[in-house]
């Protein structure tokens, strides 16, 4: 297809996807693969955060129905791995 993938260098922690016992934080490689262009390199923090944010509340955000008491406490999570990452990222990242 011709797309192109990018690896993003910063020290990305995968947030735990669920609250069980026996789900952790880990570190990753976080990639991207844009699909209308491609990535201009150096990447923003603010691009980055975006992307995140999507990651983090649109892929990660609904495991828990918004009923379930869980749904604030993973929320919560989320959104404090967003604040550590916004807080700790440099305000440019390499990607190749």
């Amino acid at each position: 297809m011709g797309l192109t993938a990018y690896q993003l260098h910063f020290p990305y922690t995968c947030p735990k996807v669920s609250l069980s016992d026996e789900a952790v934080e880990r570190p990753f490689n976080l990639l991207c693969v844009p699909i209308s262009s491609l990535l201009e390199t150096p990447v923003s923090k603010a691009t980055i955060m975006s992307f995140l944010t999507f990651i983090f509340h649109d892929c990660y955000g609904d495991l828990y129905e918004k009923n379930d008491p869980q749904f604030l406490i993973h929320q919560k999570h989320l959104a404090d791995s967003l604040e550590y990452h916004n807080k700790n990222m440099p305000d440019f990242v390499s990607a190749s």
